[in-house]
């Protein structure tokens, strides 16, 4: 993955600023058990990106914008809606009070459609000493489970220096599991956890994650009324730059919950992330 410096001095091609924006971070442990609430919610606002020139210069990412913009990867609660994104929708306060729409709201580079949680909004947001201090949808946003997100607001937007954070981790549905590739979970997995970050994660110094990293992660299982602590055997879903990481198990015990420890995972800065616990729910 190219990696990309914070600040106006970056530039380059449109597909790498993409992988940029969607930068992790938070630079403390939010773990606690954090369940996915029913009522739609925004789990995590990052500003990811300050001013980068190019991003945003071509109609491929948003049309009729010229010039820098900045990058903010929001996760929600819910799953949106196929071609539900529209960037005014998004509303970014500053420090100062001021409310600014956003230019225009992407999936890239969480393509995927079972990736839909995350969306990159992409503006002229703040700046340093005007910081973004909470993310706000102010219009219609429909949810694939037929709810409507309007008026979901996160009072925190995580800043640019920190580290990614894990904000889901979800047992993926059979019918969307992916085996056999070389960035796809192995053959003998019988259960797929999904991890969902505050923004893109790779290993060190932008290196995918390998086999190496697999007992930095644990994954407590239902051992009939105990619990008990599997490593995966694998990692699925990599080589894409996103903020979904699969942790493929050889063991069919529902799972509970996921630990990482810290300096498992950076962004593309190569900020750490902290050590969590974060409870396992259903896709």
């Amino acid at each position: 993955m190219t990696r990309w410096s914070k600040n106006a001095s970056v530039s380059a091609s449109v597909t790498c600023a993409l992988c940029a924006l969607l930068l992790a971070g938070c630079g403390e442990d939010e773990s606690a058990d954090r369940p996915v609430d029913a009522t739609p919610a925004i789990l995590s606002a990052f500003w990811g990106a300050n001013d980068v020139p190019g991003v945003v210069d071509t109609p491929l990412v948003c049309p009729g914008l010229v010039g820098p913009r900045d990058g903010m990867p929001v996760v929600t609660s819910v799953e949106i809606a196929p071609d539900a994104l529209v960037g005014a929708v998004f509303a970014v306060v500053r420090a100062d009070g001021t409310a600014v729409p956003a230019d225009c709201a992407l999936r890239e580079p969480a393509a995927e459609e079972n990736e839909d949680r995350t969306v990159l909004l992409v503006g002229d947001f703040a700046s340093t000493a005007n910081p973004p201090v909470a993310v706000r949808v102010v219009g219609s946003l429909p949810l694939e489970d037929g709810t409507d997100a309007i008026g979901a607001e996160s009072t925190t937007v995580v800043g640019l220096d920190a580290g990614p954070s894990l904000i889901v981790a979800e047992r993926v549905a059979a019918a969307e599991a992916e085996y056999g590739a070389p960035d796809d979970c192995p053959a003998d997995t019988v259960q797929i956890v999904r991890t969902i970050w505050s923004g893109g994660v790779d290993g060190d110094q932008g290196v995918e994650l390998t086999a190496a990293e697999l007992p930095q992660w644990t994954v407590e299982v239902d051992a009939g009324g105990t619990r008990a602590d599997v490593t995966p055997i694998g990692f699925g879903d990599l080589n894409d730059g996103d903020n979904n990481v699969d942790l493929c198990l050889a063991d069919s015990r529902p799972a509970l919950a996921v630990r990482v420890v810290g300096h498992a995972v950076t962004d593309p800065t190569n900020d750490w992330n902290v050590a969590q616990d974060v409870a396992v729910t259903a896709d």
